[in-house]
């Protein structure tokens, strides 16, 4: 892999691209309430997806140069955004994390799903702490600060949840711990908001035992006309809730084991067999390429996915990109 010094990052982690990744990701306005319908849609099924070309572009001018520089050599992400001071800071720090974290997930499989999880998660988890760090009124987390440059209770709350996917998706009980007196502050806020008592409450000492509650759960996502902002942030925060008995149980995620070259043990074979290999790469070509990589120390090169084959037309795709950083190639 290459070194921080060979790649020039400040010419496509760029301020355009942070905001548009905002705007793809959430692709409301800012200042009005939500249709929860509609983002139950888009939050669950993809619908509509205006993502596909804009994450193929995110993947060749982004993703594939970081990816070249080795997890160890990343340099602090922090240096990408504007002082922590500014007006715009909490919209460019959700877009650099959206880039982090959940484009690898919207766009990764294969043999590319070990980039997920074991590079760019990391990268995006040490950018949270990062964030998290900062002084309370300076947090681009914080209720008070998304709403404070204009943005709905709706809107920054929907943006809120994504500042702490990367403690989500990570496999350290610590940051579990986090991410649950994080939620919990979400919740109160939703409740507030709503004038009700989110009923996962009544079933939370249950939850943080129940190993297959999160299996469960994401299969029944809430998209249902009339939902509200109740019905849709009370089901996402228990989905949330119920990452962290798998971290408690196993130490890990058991069916992320074969897209990060783990083998798994009795009792991970047979949460998979009870979920009916919920989630779990199942590809024993890409199963064996990764196990390989990982014992001989290497990482094979992000290779391009069949999804982004045949692109409607290349000139649209360059002319999307030099909007996003502000000029033509």
């Amino acid at each position: 892999m290459g070194n921080a010094e060979s790649i020039d990052l400040s010419k496509v982690l760029t301020p355009e691209l942070f905001e548009a990744l905002r705007r793809v990701h959430l692709p409301w306005a800012e200042d009005k309430p939500l249709d929860y319908y509609a983002v139950a849609k888009a939050f669950f099924a993809g619908e509509p997806d205006t993502r596909p070309e804009f994450y193929k572009l995110a993947f060749h001018k982004v993703l594939k140069p970081l990816s070249t520089l080795g997890v160890e050599n990343v340099p602090d992400m922090m240096q990408f955004l504007p002082p922590p001071e500014a007006p715009n800071f909490p919209s460019q720090a959700l877009g650099l994390m959206l880039l982090l974290d959940q484009v690898p997930r919207s766009i990764f499989s294969g043999v590319n799903g070990r980039y997920t999880n074991s590079y760019f998660d990391v990268i995006a988890q040490k950018l949270t702490l990062r964030l998290l760090a900062l002084p309370a009124h300076l947090r681009p987390d914080s209720t008070e600060r998304l709403t404070a440059q204009g943005w709905s209770l709706d809107y920054a709350t929907a943006a809120r949840f994504w500042f702490y996917a990367p403690l989500i998706h990570s496999e350290n009980l610590e940051f579990h711990g986090m991410q649950l007196l994080l939620v919990d502050d979400m919740r109160r806020v939703v409740e507030k908001s709503v004038g009700r008592t989110d009923p996962a409450r009544a079933t939370m000492t249950d939850d943080l035992k129940d190993i297959y509650g999160f299996a469960k759960l994401l299969r029944s996502a809430p998209i249902r006309e009339g939902i509200d902002m109740g019905d849709f942030f009370f089901w996402l925060l228990r989905l949330a809730v119920l990452h962290v008995p798998l971290i408690q149980e196993f130490g890990r995620y058991p069916y992320r084991n074969n897209s990060v070259g783990r083998v798994s043990t009795a009792a991970e074979e047979q949460y998979a067999k009870d979920t009916d290999y919920f989630a779990m790469e199942r590809d024993e070509e890409v199963i064996k390429k990764i196990r390989a990589d990982v014992e001989a120390g290497i990482w094979s090169p992000l290779q391009d996915e069949p999804r982004f084959s045949g692109a409607k037309d290349e000139k649209i795709v360059a002319h999307i990109w030099s909007k996003v950083i502000g000029k033509e190639e």
